[in-house]
């Protein structure tokens, strides 16, 4: 029995294992549901749950193959020996997050960050001071934008949120893609569909897509339910549109 993980619907990498996992033959497509969180199919038991999560089972040996984000990777398993297959239809980059006129003076008193273990390694690579290391679950940009002279440290993916929130970001890595990881072997048959281009096409086109449209639909929904009427003039930095609400 094969045991597979992949992260759940609340990452945007859900889409990514469930598409692979059909496509290779672990997951009858008709037994698939977004909110099911355990499948066993065959010869192949598939459990989907968030990707720090994934990280643990796979260290303890709880998994033979996982599909995850190489941050997560990076921050909780630097020194298990897995077998890797890059799948580069989305990549983010860490990096080191503030106002303007703190990040040129590359000195802070606290650095907000959820990968405590990778960024004592980036600063201390890249040379960079800093008074304390504070870990948080998540949106870490929040907290350099509360309090005068800190910094976050965190993955960047579009740079939408540090454009509109008026930070800088400095990269700290390169580009880091989500890959399919295993304590032994990569099944031939997720190498195969790995090498799928059309269907990697699709997928790069999808989380381009859904990135790019994301914000936007929140947007419109906030509209709707504000009774903004059946369209709404939004005007961004150096551009105007026009949202048609359905």
């Amino acid at each position: 029995m094969l045991r597979i993980g992949i992260p759940n619907r609340s990452s945007l990498l859900h889409t990514l294992g469930a598409a692979h996992c059909i496509a290779a033959g672990f997951l009858p497509r008709e037994k698939y549901s977004a909110p099911r969180l355990y499948y066993r199919c065959g010869n192949a038991e598939i459990v989907l749950t968030r990707c720090a999560e994934l990280c643990t089972m796979m260290q303890h040996g709880d998994l033979d193959l996982m599909l995850n984000g190489g941050d997560y990777v990076a921050e909780c398993l630097p020194d298990l020996k897995m077998a890797t297959l890059p799948i580069p239809v989305m990549q983010v980059r860490f990096a080191l997050i503030a106002p303007p006129a703190v990040i040129s003076s590359q000195s802070f008193s606290l650095i907000y960050t959820k990968f405590p273990r990778l960024a004592r390694t980036l600063l201390s690579t890249q040379r960079i001071q800093y008074e304390s290391l504070v870990l948080v679950s998540g949106g870490v940009e929040a907290f350099c934008l509360m309090h005068s002279g800190s910094a976050a440290l965190d993955v960047v993916c579009t740079g939408a949120t540090v454009e509109m929130n008026e930070l800088n970001a400095v990269p700290l890595s390169e580009p880091v893609v989500p890959a399919w990881y295993a304590r032994q072997f990569i099944p031939q048959s997720i190498q195969d569909v790995a090498a799928d281009e059309a269907l990697t096409h699709r997928l790069r086109d999808y989380f381009a897509a859904h990135l790019a449209m994301r914000d936007r639909v929140l947007e419109s929904v906030i509209d709707q339910l504000m009774g903004a009427g059946s369209s709404a003039v939004r005007t961004l930095p150096g551009k105007t549109e026009s949202t048609r609400l359905v």
